[in-house]
């Protein structure tokens, strides 16, 4: 009776733990995506980072969702096989995985707080009209639109810090859930080996 309701919450908590440990692969890959965008180009975060801090940053996001997607692989491998060894290896990398993004998140905040968006974008701004806007090309009708929908050059950088935050921040409670559902499995496994 007993091991009928254990290998039941053991069938759930494998079911959870397979839906949460797919959305940190996605979550991964997203991770890498943003790594190579940020390699391949670096000019769209030049607002966010100094020009040496771009590629040091975007290999360590790369490296991370690389890890991620790893971690998540061996994690699989070790629930459907119940072994704990392959589980406590899993949360522990994993563990390691959201401190190394949590320490990404927190410095590239204070990064960005150092930065002063205005000076930059009224210099770009004042260049781009003093320069172009005379002939009528495509930076004409950039300022007109510009000019009619009251973009300031501040919320491109914004849009950019939202993508970069929301990937780093997104992938986190997943993170969280598959180190909550494989110690629980671990947990599930010892009561199962000591009923048996």
């Amino acid at each position: 009776m007993i091991m009928d309701y254990i290998s039941k919450a053991e069938k759930m908590l494998l079911l959870f733990f397979t839906v949460v440990n797919y959305s940190v692969w996605v979550g991964s890959l997203a991770m890498m995506g943003l790594g190579t965008w940020m390699l391949i180009d670096p000019h769209r975060f030049d607002t966010l980072f100094a020009d040496d801090d771009i590629k040091p940053m975007a290999a360590i996001i790369l490296c991370l969702g690389f890890c991620l997607f790893f971690n998540g692989f061996f994690g699989c491998c070790g629930a459907l096989q119940k072994r704990n060894s392959c589980l406590l290896i899993y949360v522990t990398v994993m563990l390691l995985i959201t401190l190394g993004e949590l320490i990404i998140v927190i410095l590239s905040r204070l990064r960005v707080d150092e930065i002063n968006l205005g000076s930059i974008t009224t210099e770009i701004t004042n260049g781009t009209i003093e320069d172009d806007y005379i002939q009528p090309t495509a930076i004409t009708y950039i300022v007109d639109y510009i000019q009619e929908e009251e973009i300031v050059g501040a919320s491109l950088e914004q849009r950019n810090m939202v993508i970069f935050m929301g990937v780093l921040v997104g992938v986190l409670p997943f993170e969280v859930c598959a180190m909550i559902f494989s110690s629980l499995m671990i947990y599930a496994n010892k009561r199962r080996n000591e009923c048996c």
